[in-house]
Order: structure tokens, then C-alpha cells, then sequence
């Protein structure tokens, strides 16, 4: 798969605008648990907020709006009877929000690199949610985003794949 339609580290390293970041921000991008994470996160908010100018913006469009318990409200949240569910939701949506702050921080920091006035909570739940529910790499070197192989993964509409063998079909219909 060519690097070029990859969502990678080296996507966000070779960007001429940001790239420099990931080095003057080793707090955010290296040395936390979930620095892999960020580095997708920010480099995909970074790509929304450019909106149709992105490169990735037609595979932004395709891909579903995913409903995750850490982003519903406590009114919604009182519905679940899982109260171990309920707790753990409550504390994802806590390190959420202080890794957007984290983030944000850092992007304030380069007004002529990121408009922060879009570098909203909601656009980082959003790209949040892409990351996580999209991405690859777990057992590589590094995490991505593989838009090809994930619109093999994710449909829009339900599909059966059935493979037809005519000659195997023929036998068996004989043997019936």
C-alpha cells in the first residue's frame, strides 16, 4: 500500500506545516500511554478542519458517525444498568477531555499553522472516534489509518459476499 494513501505518523512528520510537532511535543505525542492515539487524533483534526481542501476529505465523507457510551450525556447514561459500564464511560470521557486540552494547548501555539477556532472539542470526539474505530496496527510499528482496506471493513449498507462455484453447484444439485 503506498505511504501517500496511509494515515500515518510519517503522514503527520512530512506535513511542511506541522510535522515539526511531533518532536517539540513530546509531552503530547511521545511519552504518554496514549501518544500513538494522539498522533493519529491530531493529525486527523488537523485534516477536518481543513474541510474539501484536505487530501482526505472524500474518505472523511464516507465514513459513519459511530455512537461510543463515552460521548452520550449523564442523562443518557443514567439508562444503562451496568454500573461498572457507567463509571468507565464516565472516566473515558474525563481523559478525553483532558487530552483534548493537552492537544488544544499545543495547537494554540501555531496560529499560522492550525485555525484554532476549529480545533473544537466536537471536531476531536470525531476525530477520536475515526481513530479508534478505524484504525490499524496494533501488532505493527506503528498505528494507521488504511482508508482502501477500511472501506472493505465498513459499509454504509449491509453486504453478502457469496462465492458461486457453477460446477460444484451442478454436482450437488444432481446429488439432491
Amino acid at each position: 500500500m503506498p505511504t501517500k494513501v496511509v494515515i500515518s505518523e510519517d503522514q503527520f512528520r512530512n506535513d511542511p506545516k506541522i510535522g515539526h510537532l511531533l518532536d517539540a511535543h513530546p509531552e503530547a505525542f511521545q511519552d504518554r500511554v496514549s501518544s500513538e492515539h494522539l498522533v493519529l487524533i491530531f493529525f486527523v483534526l488537523t485534516e477536518l478542519i481543513k474541510g474539501k481542501d484536505s487530501f482526505w476529505a472524500p474518505y472523511f465523507a464516507i465514513t459513519e458517525k459511530t455512537d461510543m457510551c463515552q460521548f452520550w450525556k449523564e442523562e443518557e447514561l443514567s439508562n444503562l444498568h451496568d454500573e461498572i459500564m457507567k463509571a468507565e464511560a464516565m472516566d473515558e470521557t474525563e481523559v478525553l477531555r483532558d487530552e483534548f486540552d493537552l492537544i488544544h494547548e499545543i495547537a494554540s501555539r501555531y496560529p499560522d499553522a492550525i485555525n484554532i477556532e476549529k480545533f473544537t472539542f466536537d471536531r476531536f470526539l470525531e476525530a477520536h472516534t475515526l481513530v479508534c474505530t478505524r484504525c490499524f496496527g496494533y501488532s505493527l510499528p506503528y498505528l494507521m489509518i488504511v482508508p482502501f482496506a477500511d472501506c472493505a471493513n465498513h459499509h454504509a449498507t449491509d453486504n453478502q459476499y457469496e462465492l458461486f462455484n457453477s460446477r460444484l453447484s451442478l454436482q450437488s444439485k444432481e446429488t439432491v
